[in-house]
């Protein structure tokens, strides 16, 4: 039987005791009420003065009986009870009335502290529209020839600015100084100068296909590639392929991942620079057709030719990035403005914990309105190079962590609030216990 069974028939148990013994007590008082007033109808015949006081009745000791183990207790219930016990059996209904209403009253404060008031709607919305508006008039491809027949594009403030930057980085000898002392060997341009061909590889796309090139893949995949001397691609039609390009360098990990800096830092200022963080893995999207002859998997390359690169992957998460300052910074001063600590306004604490919940449903609305903003400007200029990779990724980054919260957060943080409840009445009772 389970352990909560077990409490309700051992509380069953002690009640029906409790009753039966109360009810023995009054039969007891009964009965000595009813032999003082015949001894006192006695002597009031015997004509004999009757005391005007009765005899303090004596009061409980202090003695207290060693507790029992509740194995024990268990098993005199269970001999006593023996239909199953329902806290229906145990309250009345004025009681379960008045304990649901206590838990309803627990369960809409725990709700109204995880949802959106006006105030946080306004700042999500604020932020989202913020957020499209910038991506919509300043993040605009760098200046470029046009694509798939479109016009070409002017470029955009923001494009322009990161991809200037980055190339202002370092001389053109200090690049050709990096390039030549952190040589690698993924760096292949052709096909040419491979065992194994590698469709779509060329000059202008071959950091966009080998994933050394990667500024995030790079430090695992091109360091791993540049101990064992490979080149690890992903070609045009979606294919992973890994193939041997020269010796092994001899090179700890730790070398192999400094060496891999140096040459992301002599590419990242080129014209070409390097691919925007898990790009290429959008080549895996080898089958389907766009509007035109070509495959899925060769827009991001061709993306990637004319401009959509690190520099300005750099422009797309300005807009992303007001989101968030604007949605956490927003909701720290709300939560201070209405007196909570510093610890428990802090906009990055994990999901699970306090009121963390109401701030990611924030920037889950937030990012929802500039992605969306985002969509309809790609379907409606038919221009793919409008994409804005980067706030789509925190679209799906929220909505995971909302899905997460909907699915199994919510219900953990709903019991522990509950049982924070419970454990302060259980507290109440023992405090009030000790006191007798």
């Amino acid at each position: 039987m389970a352990k909560p069974i077990r409490s309700l028939t051992v509380l069953k148990y002690q009640r029906d005791a409790q009753i039966e013994l109360a009810r023995r007590v009054a039969r007891l008082d009964a009965d000595i009420e009813a032999g003082i007033a015949e001894a006192e109808g006695l002597l009031r015949s015997l004509g004999r003065p009757l005391q005007t006081r009765r005899p303090r009745r004596l009061e409980h000791s202090n003695f207290r009986a060693a507790p029992r183990q509740w194995h024990a207790i268990v098993a005199d219930a269970e001999m006593s009870v023996r239909e199953p016990v329902t806290f229906a059996d145990l309250l009345t209904r004025a009681e379960i009335s008045e304990r649901l209403a206590w838990l309803t009253c627990i369960r809409e404060e725990f709700d109204s502290a995880h949802k959106l008031d006006a105030t946080d709607m306004a700042i999500a919305v604020g932020a989202g529209t913020l957020a499209a508006l910038v991506d919509a008039f300043l993040v605009v491809m760098p200046s470029s020839p046009g694509m798939l027949g479109k016009p070409g594009t002017s470029g955009g403030a923001l494009s322009d600015f990161f991809r200037q930057r980055l190339q202002r980085m370092f001389s053109q000898d200090q690049i050709a100084e990096l390039a030549r002392r952190y040589r690698v060997p993924f760096d292949a341009v052709h096909s040419s100068q491979l065992d194994t061909p590698v469709p779509g590889l060329s000059a202008r796309t071959h950091r966009f296909h080998a994933l050394g090139h990667d500024p995030l893949l790079g430090f695992v995949i091109g360091a791993l590639d540049i101990k064992q001397g490979m080149m690890t691609t992903l070609d045009s039609e979606g294919r992973l392929r890994r193939q041997a390009t020269g010796p092994r360098s001899g090179m700890s990990i730790f070398q192999a991942v400094a060496h891999q800096l140096g040459h992301l830092s002599s590419d990242v200022g080129t014209p070409a620079g390097l691919p925007a963080p898990l790009m290429p893995l959008l080549q895996l999207l080898g089958t389907g057709r766009t509007g035109n002859t070509r495959s899925l998997g060769d827009l991001p390359r061709l993306m990637y030719s004319r401009g959509y690169n690190f520099g300005h992957f750099l422009a797309l998460s300005v807009p992303t990035a007001i989101v968030e300052v604007v949605v956490r910074g927003a909701y720290f001063v709300k939560c201070r403005a209405e007196g909570q600590c510093i610890s428990a306004a802090m906009p990055f604490q994990p999901l699970v914990a306090g009121h963390r919940s109401k701030l990611n449903t924030m920037l889950v609305t937030a990012h929802l309105i500039a992605a969306s903003a985002n969509g309809a400007r790609v379907a409606i200029t038919q221009n793919p190079l409008a994409f804005n990779y980067v706030e789509w990724l925190a679209l799906a980054r929220s909505g995971l962590d909302e899905m997460f919260w909907l699915a199994s957060g919510k219900r953990s943080a709903r019991n522990k609030h509950f049982q924070v409840q419970l454990d302060a009445r259980w507290e109440e009772l023992r405090t009030t216990l000790a006191s007798w």
